[in-house]
């Protein structure tokens, strides 16, 4: 009896986001599966923009972290009109706690999510000092879109 080999597919990351275009403002796209994944992979990108070391850091440094109690989750419930609206105002949100608070907001915990309505949770790190601070965000340009069935895209532009 002879056995057939498995062959294990790995899957290939999704891409986050990539930059357009870099004058005075920093023009990003965002890649997501669904609108909750750009919402997700937005405030991600926000915060590696800002500092990608602290987001990024080794498996030593977060399991560090994690013990020196550096972590915090700020508590935000948001309404808006669309998607557009509904991510200036929780991408704002971000910004405005993260100034308020010296943490920088990477992960969104959803417990409620549709077109017009966010509650949940944002996970932060404290930081001490921002490598490329982002001042705000452009409502003029911001697009959310299905580009097809199950892939859609985000465009950005952060005011540094």
């Amino acid at each position: 009896m002879s056995l057939n080999p498995v062959k294990l597919i790995k899957k290939e990351p999704v891409k986050k986001f990539e930059i357009i275009e870099e004058s005075p403002n920093l023009k990003i796209k965002v890649f997501g599966r669904s609108p909750r994944e750009i919402f997700h992979n937005a405030l991600y990108t926000m915060a590696y923009i800002q500092s990608p070391s602290l987001i990024e850091p080794s498996t030593v440094d977060k399991l560090i972290s994690a013990f020196r109690g550096k972590k915090l989750a700020e508590e935000i419930v948001i309404d808006g009109m669309d998607y557009q609206t509904l991510l200036i105002d929780f991408l704002e949100q971000a910004l405005e706690l993260s100034d308020e608070k010296n943490f920088l907001f990477f992960e969104p915990k959803f417990n409620e999510f549709s077109e017009q309505k966010l509650v949940g949770r944002l996970i932060g790190v404290k930081f001490e000092n921002l490598e490329r601070p982002i001042k705000d965000i452009n409502y003029e340009n911001i697009d959310v879109k299905e580009v097809e069935p199950g892939k859609w895209e985000a465009i950005i532009v952060f005011e540094l």
